[in-house]
């Protein structure tokens, strides 16, 4: 479950930059939304960047709770950064949403 956290975070951060508001059709504000896109690659790249650190932990210690606790930590690093930046900009975005 520490490993969905950033790609959810990173997901919800770029909806809230890039949101699609003008559709005339609800299976458009799915299919033709890049943001997916978006979200899929940012996801996989820290995937990507978790795996290379449990990796590098792997091979320089003997057992596996150093590893868990690598993946653990990571992930949560990489899912508070996007989630601090949302919540910073968040009630202004909003605003200009509604607006």
């Amino acid at each position: 479950m520490a490993l969905s956290f950033p790609g959810i975070t990173v997901g919800l951060l770029i909806d809230l930059l890039r949101p699609y508001l003008t559709w005339d059709n609800p299976q458009k504000a799915i299919k033709q939304n890049i943001n997916v896109l978006l979200g899929m690659v940012a996801g996989g790249g820290i995937l990507y960047l978790i795996y290379l650190a449990a990796r590098f932990v792997l091979d320089n210690t003997k057992g596996d709770f150093p590893v868990y606790l690598t993946v653990l930590v990571t992930s949560l690093f990489f899912g508070i950064i996007p989630y601090a930046i949302m919540s910073g900009i968040a009630v202004k975005r909003y605003r200009d949403i509604n607006n």
